[in-house]
Protein backbone atom coordinates (compact mmCIF):
# COMPACT_ATOMS: atom_id res chain seq x y z
CA UNK A 1 0.00 0.00 0.00
CA UNK A 2 1.53 3.15 -1.38
CA UNK A 3 1.75 5.75 1.93
CA UNK A 4 0.46 9.70 1.18
CA UNK A 5 1.93 12.42 3.96
CA UNK A 6 0.48 15.85 4.22
CA UNK A 7 2.61 18.68 2.83
CA UNK A 8 4.08 19.63 6.21
CA UNK A 9 6.10 15.77 6.44
CA UNK A 10 7.17 16.54 2.54
CA UNK A 11 8.54 20.10 3.73
CA UNK A 12 10.48 18.14 6.84
CA UNK A 13 11.40 14.92 4.06
CA UNK A 14 13.25 17.51 1.21
CA UNK A 15 14.38 20.10 4.04
CA UNK A 16 12.48 23.18 2.85
CA UNK A 17 9.87 25.26 3.57
CA UNK A 18 6.03 24.71 2.46
CA UNK A 19 5.58 27.76 0.28
CA UNK A 20 8.72 25.86 -1.53
CA UNK A 21 6.31 22.76 -1.80
CA UNK A 22 3.67 25.07 -2.90
CA UNK A 23 5.70 26.44 -5.69
CA UNK A 24 7.15 23.32 -7.18
CA UNK A 25 3.86 22.08 -7.62
CA UNK A 26 2.46 24.81 -9.23
CA UNK A 27 5.61 24.69 -11.86
CA UNK A 28 4.63 21.05 -12.35
CA UNK A 29 7.93 19.14 -10.82
CA UNK A 30 5.35 17.66 -7.89
CA UNK A 31 1.69 15.80 -8.23
CA UNK A 32 -0.23 15.53 -5.71
CA UNK A 33 -3.75 13.46 -4.73
CA UNK A 34 -6.60 15.64 -3.09
CA UNK A 35 -8.47 13.86 0.42
CA UNK A 36 -12.26 14.14 0.16
CA UNK A 37 -11.39 17.02 2.63
CA UNK A 38 -9.54 18.92 -0.38
CA UNK A 39 -5.97 18.32 1.87
CA UNK A 40 -3.13 18.23 -0.17
CA UNK A 41 -1.42 14.49 -0.24
CA UNK A 42 1.86 13.29 -1.77
CA UNK A 43 2.31 9.42 -2.42
CA UNK A 44 5.89 8.56 -0.34
CA UNK A 45 7.39 6.35 -3.08
CA UNK A 46 7.75 9.11 -4.95
CA UNK A 47 10.26 10.46 -3.45
CA UNK A 48 11.97 8.12 -0.58
CA UNK A 49 13.78 5.26 -3.19
CA UNK A 50 12.01 1.79 -2.60
CA UNK A 51 13.70 -0.57 -0.55
CA UNK A 52 15.94 -3.03 -1.74
CA UNK A 53 15.29 -6.78 0.21
CA UNK A 54 13.57 -7.45 3.09
CA UNK A 55 13.11 -5.59 6.17
CA UNK A 56 13.03 -7.61 9.38
CA UNK A 57 11.14 -6.83 12.53
CA UNK A 58 11.92 -8.43 16.03
CA UNK A 59 9.98 -9.23 19.06
CA UNK A 60 11.01 -10.56 22.59
CA UNK A 61 9.51 -11.52 25.57
CA UNK A 62 11.37 -13.07 28.62
CA UNK A 63 8.72 -15.95 29.39
CA UNK A 64 5.65 -18.30 27.64
CA UNK A 65 3.48 -16.46 29.94
CA UNK A 66 3.87 -12.99 28.21
CA UNK A 67 2.63 -14.41 25.18
CA UNK A 68 0.06 -11.26 24.89
CA UNK A 69 3.04 -9.38 25.07
CA UNK A 70 5.02 -10.73 22.29
CA UNK A 71 1.48 -10.84 20.04
CA UNK A 72 1.46 -6.96 20.47
CA UNK A 73 5.02 -6.46 20.03
CA UNK A 74 3.87 -8.81 16.61
CA UNK A 75 1.20 -6.33 15.76
CA UNK A 76 2.83 -3.07 16.06
CA UNK A 77 6.26 -3.96 13.93
CA UNK A 78 4.00 -5.64 11.22
CA UNK A 79 1.79 -2.36 11.10
CA UNK A 80 4.93 -0.15 11.08
CA UNK A 81 5.74 -1.73 8.26
CA UNK A 82 2.79 -2.02 6.27
CA UNK A 83 2.62 1.62 6.56
CA UNK A 84 5.71 2.23 4.22
CA UNK A 85 4.38 -0.53 2.27
CA UNK A 86 7.50 -2.87 2.78
CA UNK A 87 8.12 -6.35 2.52
CA UNK A 88 8.81 -7.47 6.14
CA UNK A 89 9.37 -10.20 8.06
CA UNK A 90 8.82 -10.77 12.33
CA UNK A 91 11.11 -12.71 14.02
CA UNK A 92 9.76 -13.48 17.47
CA UNK A 93 12.23 -15.22 19.60
CA UNK A 94 11.82 -16.25 23.76
CA UNK A 95 14.92 -15.27 26.23
CA UNK A 96 15.71 -14.35 29.24
CA UNK A 97 17.30 -11.05 30.07
CA UNK A 98 19.61 -12.13 31.65
CA UNK A 99 22.02 -14.00 29.53
CA UNK A 100 22.70 -14.28 25.43
CA UNK A 101 20.78 -17.30 24.78
CA UNK A 102 18.34 -16.07 22.35
CA UNK A 103 18.20 -18.80 19.37
CA UNK A 104 15.76 -16.18 17.05
CA UNK A 105 18.48 -13.02 17.96
CA UNK A 106 21.80 -15.15 16.68
CA UNK A 107 19.94 -16.16 13.73
CA UNK A 108 19.55 -12.41 12.82
CA UNK A 109 22.78 -11.41 13.52
CA UNK A 110 23.92 -13.96 11.11
CA UNK A 111 21.39 -13.25 8.51
CA UNK A 112 22.71 -9.55 9.27
CA UNK A 113 26.38 -9.85 7.90
CA UNK A 114 26.39 -9.50 5.01
CA UNK A 115 25.49 -5.81 5.21
CA UNK A 116 28.98 -4.92 6.51
CA UNK A 117 29.82 -5.43 2.33
CA UNK A 118 27.08 -3.43 1.25
CA UNK A 119 27.14 0.24 0.01
CA UNK A 120 25.05 2.72 2.85
CA UNK A 121 22.99 5.38 0.68
CA UNK A 122 22.56 8.71 2.56
CA UNK A 123 19.58 11.39 1.71
CA UNK A 124 21.14 14.70 2.04
CA UNK A 125 19.06 17.91 1.99
CA UNK A 126 20.32 19.54 -0.95
CA UNK A 127 22.72 22.78 0.26
CA UNK A 128 23.53 20.64 3.22
CA UNK A 129 26.82 18.24 3.75
CA UNK A 130 27.12 15.54 6.05
CA UNK A 131 30.88 14.22 6.18
CA UNK A 132 32.06 10.93 8.26
CA UNK A 133 35.28 11.96 9.52
CA UNK A 134 37.86 10.85 12.07
CA UNK A 135 40.64 12.13 14.68
CA UNK A 136 43.41 11.40 11.82
CA UNK A 137 43.85 9.37 8.54
CA UNK A 138 43.22 5.93 10.08
CA UNK A 139 41.06 2.78 8.82
CA UNK A 140 41.56 4.47 5.30
CA UNK A 141 39.49 7.63 6.42
CA UNK A 142 41.89 10.30 4.36
CA UNK A 143 38.12 12.88 3.56
CA UNK A 144 38.41 14.40 6.86
CA UNK A 145 40.05 14.68 9.97
CA UNK A 146 39.44 17.19 13.04
CA UNK A 147 41.81 17.28 16.15
CA UNK A 148 40.10 19.11 18.82
CA UNK A 149 41.31 22.65 17.24
CA UNK A 150 41.68 22.47 13.29
CA UNK A 151 38.89 20.98 10.92
CA UNK A 152 40.87 19.54 7.57
CA UNK A 153 39.36 18.08 4.35
CA UNK A 154 40.97 16.59 1.28
CA UNK A 155 40.62 18.08 -1.44
CA UNK A 156 39.22 16.53 -4.86
CA UNK A 157 41.87 15.81 -7.34
CA UNK A 158 40.57 17.48 -10.13
CA UNK A 159 40.31 21.09 -7.69
CA UNK A 160 43.97 20.34 -6.12
CA UNK A 161 45.15 22.66 -8.61
CA UNK A 162 43.28 24.72 -7.35
CA UNK A 163 42.94 25.00 -3.44
CA UNK A 164 45.86 22.57 -2.96
CA UNK A 165 45.85 18.90 -1.61
CA UNK A 166 43.52 20.42 1.58
CA UNK A 167 41.53 22.54 2.81
CA UNK A 168 41.37 23.80 6.81
CA UNK A 169 40.55 26.11 9.23
CA UNK A 170 39.84 26.43 13.22
CA UNK A 171 36.78 25.30 14.13
CA UNK A 172 35.15 27.19 17.46
CA UNK A 173 36.28 27.53 20.82
CA UNK A 174 35.55 24.44 22.84
CA UNK A 175 38.13 25.09 25.34
CA UNK A 176 35.45 26.67 27.40
CA UNK A 177 33.83 24.40 29.96
CA UNK A 178 30.25 25.38 28.96
CA UNK A 179 30.74 23.91 25.87
CA UNK A 180 31.96 20.56 27.21
CA UNK A 181 33.47 18.84 23.57
CA UNK A 182 34.93 15.19 24.76
CA UNK A 183 38.07 14.70 22.19
CA UNK A 184 36.62 10.86 21.72
CA UNK A 185 33.22 10.08 21.00
CA UNK A 186 30.70 10.26 18.22
CA UNK A 187 30.05 13.75 16.54
CA UNK A 188 27.63 14.67 13.86
CA UNK A 189 28.48 17.99 11.47
CA UNK A 190 26.58 19.74 9.31
CA UNK A 191 27.68 22.13 7.48
CA UNK A 192 25.49 25.07 5.65
CA UNK A 193 25.19 27.99 4.08
CA UNK A 194 23.41 31.61 5.91
CA UNK A 195 24.33 34.88 4.69
CA UNK A 196 26.67 34.13 2.39
CA UNK A 197 28.60 31.98 4.95
CA UNK A 198 29.53 28.53 6.06
CA UNK A 199 27.77 27.52 9.48
CA UNK A 200 29.08 24.59 11.54
CA UNK A 201 27.21 22.85 13.86
CA UNK A 202 28.04 20.14 15.81
CA UNK A 203 26.07 17.39 17.58
CA UNK A 204 27.81 14.93 20.73
CA UNK A 205 27.22 14.15 23.59
CA UNK A 206 29.08 16.59 26.55
CA UNK A 207 31.39 15.21 28.63
CA UNK A 208 30.93 15.45 32.57
CA UNK A 209 31.43 18.72 34.61
CA UNK A 210 33.07 18.27 38.13
CA UNK A 211 30.64 19.64 40.53
CA UNK A 212 31.55 22.75 42.13
CA UNK A 213 29.17 22.92 44.80
CA UNK A 214 29.01 21.78 48.02
CA UNK A 215 26.13 19.46 49.73
CA UNK A 216 22.95 21.14 50.58
CA UNK A 217 23.70 20.99 54.12
CA UNK A 218 26.11 23.44 54.06
CA UNK A 219 24.66 26.08 52.80
CA UNK A 220 21.85 26.49 49.69
CA UNK A 221 20.95 29.58 47.83
CA UNK A 222 16.84 30.11 47.46
CA UNK A 223 15.58 31.88 44.79
CA UNK A 224 11.49 32.94 43.84
CA UNK A 225 10.53 34.10 40.56
CA UNK A 226 7.56 36.83 40.65
CA UNK A 227 6.73 39.81 38.08
CA UNK A 228 8.86 42.44 37.99
CA UNK A 229 12.18 40.81 39.89
CA UNK A 230 13.91 37.54 40.94
CA UNK A 231 14.54 37.49 44.87
CA UNK A 232 17.30 35.06 46.01
CA UNK A 233 18.85 34.53 49.44
CA UNK A 234 22.05 32.28 50.56
CA UNK A 235 21.26 30.41 53.94
CA UNK A 236 24.21 29.63 56.19
CA UNK A 237 24.34 26.13 57.48
CA UNK A 238 22.44 26.42 60.46
CA UNK A 239 19.51 27.74 58.57
CA UNK A 240 20.25 31.63 59.48
CA UNK A 241 20.05 34.69 56.43
CA UNK A 242 23.81 35.42 55.44
CA UNK A 243 23.24 37.21 51.93
CA UNK A 244 20.52 38.40 49.68
CA UNK A 245 19.02 40.56 47.05
CA UNK A 246 17.05 41.09 43.85
CA UNK A 247 17.73 40.73 40.32
CA UNK A 248 14.97 43.12 38.52
CA UNK A 249 13.06 41.76 35.24
CA UNK A 250 10.99 44.24 33.05
CA UNK A 251 7.95 42.58 32.15
CA UNK A 252 6.33 43.31 28.46
CA UNK A 253 9.27 42.94 26.32
CA UNK A 254 9.77 41.36 23.04
CA UNK A 255 10.41 37.82 22.69
CA UNK A 256 14.45 38.01 21.99
CA UNK A 257 14.80 40.63 24.72
CA UNK A 258 13.16 38.96 26.94
CA UNK A 259 15.35 36.02 26.55
CA UNK A 260 18.23 37.70 26.74
CA UNK A 261 17.12 39.03 30.17
CA UNK A 262 16.39 35.93 31.50
CA UNK A 263 19.57 34.33 30.52
CA UNK A 264 21.27 37.60 31.64
CA UNK A 265 19.49 36.39 35.23
CA UNK A 266 20.47 33.61 35.29
CA UNK A 267 24.22 33.52 35.13
CA UNK A 268 24.06 36.64 37.72
CA UNK A 269 22.70 33.21 39.49
CA UNK A 270 25.56 31.34 39.30
CA UNK A 271 27.70 33.75 39.81
CA UNK A 272 26.52 34.12 43.14
CA UNK A 273 26.17 30.22 43.22
CA UNK A 274 29.88 29.97 42.35
CA UNK A 275 30.95 32.41 44.79
CA UNK A 276 29.42 30.83 48.04
CA UNK A 277 30.07 27.45 46.40
CA UNK A 278 26.66 26.16 47.06
CA UNK A 279 23.44 24.65 45.59
CA UNK A 280 20.39 26.38 44.15
CA UNK A 281 16.95 25.74 45.60
CA UNK A 282 14.02 26.91 43.20
CA UNK A 283 10.27 25.77 43.09
CA UNK A 284 9.09 22.71 41.60
CA UNK A 285 8.64 23.24 37.93
CA UNK A 286 4.59 23.17 38.15
CA UNK A 287 3.71 26.47 36.21
CA UNK A 288 -0.43 26.17 36.29
CA UNK A 289 0.26 26.35 39.86
CA UNK A 290 2.26 28.79 40.22
CA UNK A 291 0.33 31.24 37.57
CA UNK A 292 -2.78 30.02 39.82
CA UNK A 293 -1.63 31.28 42.75
CA UNK A 294 -0.72 34.38 41.22
CA UNK A 295 -4.19 35.10 39.91
CA UNK A 296 -5.14 34.64 43.55
CA UNK A 297 -3.33 38.12 44.20
CA UNK A 298 -4.32 39.31 41.18
CA UNK A 299 -5.04 39.64 37.84
CA UNK A 300 -2.57 41.52 36.54
CA UNK A 301 0.14 39.16 37.84
CA UNK A 302 -0.91 36.26 35.97
CA UNK A 303 -0.96 38.20 32.92
CA UNK A 304 2.66 39.47 33.43
CA UNK A 305 4.17 35.93 34.31
CA UNK A 306 3.27 34.02 31.41
CA UNK A 307 3.40 30.45 31.59
CA UNK A 308 6.68 30.56 28.23
CA UNK A 309 8.57 32.97 30.83
CA UNK A 310 8.19 30.67 33.63
CA UNK A 311 9.88 27.68 31.99
CA UNK A 312 12.13 29.24 29.76
CA UNK A 313 13.71 30.71 33.03
CA UNK A 314 14.11 27.30 34.84
CA UNK A 315 15.57 25.73 31.89
CA UNK A 316 17.51 28.27 31.16
CA UNK A 317 18.62 28.39 34.57
CA UNK A 318 19.08 24.81 34.55
CA UNK A 319 21.48 23.97 31.51
CA UNK A 320 23.31 27.13 33.06
CA UNK A 321 24.00 25.78 36.70
CA UNK A 322 24.87 22.38 34.99
CA UNK A 323 27.37 23.39 32.64
CA UNK A 324 29.57 25.00 35.88
CA UNK A 325 28.91 21.98 38.21
CA UNK A 326 26.34 23.55 39.74
CA UNK A 327 23.48 21.53 41.13
CA UNK A 328 19.64 22.76 41.03
CA UNK A 329 17.36 21.12 43.67
CA UNK A 330 13.63 21.94 43.42
CA UNK A 331 11.36 21.23 46.20
CA UNK A 332 7.94 21.77 46.73
CA UNK A 333 6.68 25.00 47.43
CA UNK A 334 3.48 24.80 49.46
CA UNK A 335 3.05 27.35 51.74
CA UNK A 336 6.46 29.14 51.23
CA UNK A 337 5.16 32.36 50.40
CA UNK A 338 2.91 32.30 54.19
CA UNK A 339 5.58 30.80 55.56
CA UNK A 340 8.27 33.89 54.71
CA UNK A 341 5.31 36.55 55.05
CA UNK A 342 4.49 35.58 58.90
CA UNK A 343 8.20 34.53 59.88
CA UNK A 344 10.96 36.02 58.25
CA UNK A 345 9.45 39.46 56.67
CA UNK A 346 9.75 41.37 59.83
CA UNK A 347 12.85 39.67 61.56
CA UNK A 348 15.26 39.95 58.47
CA UNK A 349 13.21 43.00 56.68
CA UNK A 350 13.17 41.42 53.63
CA UNK A 351 10.73 41.74 50.01
CA UNK A 352 8.03 39.11 49.89
CA UNK A 353 9.77 37.33 47.33
CA UNK A 354 13.10 36.83 49.71
CA UNK A 355 11.34 35.79 52.32
CA UNK A 356 9.66 32.92 50.09
CA UNK A 357 12.92 32.10 49.03
CA UNK A 358 14.39 31.71 52.74
CA UNK A 359 11.83 29.32 53.03
CA UNK A 360 12.62 27.25 49.87
CA UNK A 361 15.85 27.27 50.98
CA UNK A 362 15.71 26.30 54.33
CA UNK A 363 12.89 23.48 53.07
CA UNK A 364 16.02 21.95 50.60
CA UNK A 365 18.09 21.58 53.94
CA UNK A 366 14.94 19.38 55.81
CA UNK A 367 15.23 21.91 58.33
CA UNK A 368 11.43 22.55 59.71
CA UNK A 369 9.08 25.77 59.77
CA UNK A 370 7.01 25.44 62.54
CA UNK A 371 4.12 28.26 63.66
CA UNK A 372 5.58 30.39 65.95
CA UNK A 373 4.39 30.28 69.69
CA UNK A 374 3.12 33.73 69.83
CA UNK A 375 0.93 32.64 66.93
CA UNK A 376 -0.53 29.51 67.97
CA UNK A 377 -2.45 31.27 70.88
CA UNK A 378 -4.37 32.98 68.39
CA UNK A 379 -4.70 30.65 65.32
CA UNK A 380 -5.87 27.60 67.65
CA UNK A 381 -4.06 25.42 65.12
CA UNK A 382 -3.81 21.43 65.86
CA UNK A 383 -0.45 20.61 67.27
CA UNK A 384 -1.61 17.08 66.25
CA UNK A 385 -1.85 17.55 62.60
CA UNK A 386 1.04 17.59 60.41
CA UNK A 387 2.91 21.35 60.23
CA UNK A 388 1.87 21.62 56.74
CA UNK A 389 -1.90 21.44 57.77
CA UNK A 390 -1.16 24.16 60.28
CA UNK A 391 0.16 26.52 58.01
CA UNK A 392 -2.90 25.36 55.68
CA UNK A 393 -5.34 26.51 58.58
CA UNK A 394 -3.51 29.95 59.31
CA UNK A 395 -3.36 31.15 56.23
CA UNK A 396 -7.07 30.34 55.57
CA UNK A 397 -7.31 32.47 59.04
CA UNK A 398 -5.08 35.10 57.84
CA UNK A 399 -6.89 35.23 54.32
CA UNK A 400 -10.53 35.62 56.26
CA UNK A 401 -9.18 38.80 58.15
CA UNK A 402 -9.27 41.98 57.17
CA UNK A 403 -6.23 43.45 59.00
CA UNK A 404 -3.93 41.93 56.38
CA UNK A 405 -4.39 42.97 52.55
CA UNK A 406 -0.98 43.55 51.09
CA UNK A 407 2.14 42.21 51.38
CA UNK A 408 3.51 45.47 53.71
CA UNK A 409 0.77 44.85 56.27
CA UNK A 410 2.71 42.05 57.89
CA UNK A 411 5.65 44.76 58.55
CA UNK A 412 2.72 46.81 60.84
CA UNK A 413 1.01 43.68 63.24
CA UNK A 414 2.43 43.51 66.12
CA UNK A 415 -1.10 42.17 67.63
CA UNK A 416 -2.18 38.81 66.50
CA UNK A 417 -5.30 38.75 68.81
CA UNK A 418 -7.49 39.41 65.41
CA UNK A 419 -7.07 35.51 64.78
CA UNK A 420 -8.81 34.76 67.92
CA UNK A 421 -12.15 32.21 66.38
CA UNK A 422 -12.14 34.40 63.30
CA UNK A 423 -15.20 32.40 61.68
CA UNK A 424 -16.58 33.04 58.15
CA UNK A 425 -19.39 35.32 59.34
CA UNK A 426 -17.01 37.78 61.34
CA UNK A 427 -14.54 38.04 58.29
CA UNK A 428 -17.27 39.10 56.23
CA UNK A 429 -18.49 41.45 58.05
CA UNK A 430 -15.41 42.90 58.96
CA UNK A 431 -14.40 43.29 55.38
CA UNK A 432 -17.78 45.55 54.62
CA UNK A 433 -16.53 47.88 57.49
CA UNK A 434 -13.11 48.03 55.69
Amino acid sequence: MDRLISIGELAELKAVSVDTIRRWEKEGKLESVRTDGGHRRYRLSDFVEQKIGKTIAYARVSSHDQKADLDRQDAVLSGYCQSFGWEYEVIRDLGSGMNNKKRRLTLLVNRLEHLKIKPIKAFIPRGDIFVVGSKDESFGNQVCQWNGDRLTFRVPKCLEARFGKTVSSEVGDFERNINRLPECGAKTWHFYRKSGKWVIAVQFTPKPVKRTSKERLFGCIGIDMNPGSIGWVYVDPEGNLKAKGQISLQMGLPCGKQQAQIVDACLQLAAKATEFECPVVCEKLDFSTKKESLREKSRKYARMLSSWAYSEFYKQLNAILSNRGIELIAVNPAYSSTIGLVKYLRMYGLASDESAALVIARRAMKLSEKIPCFLTAYSEVNSEKQVGREWNQLNKKIGRSAKILRHCDYYSVSNWSFLVNLDAGEAQALRKNV
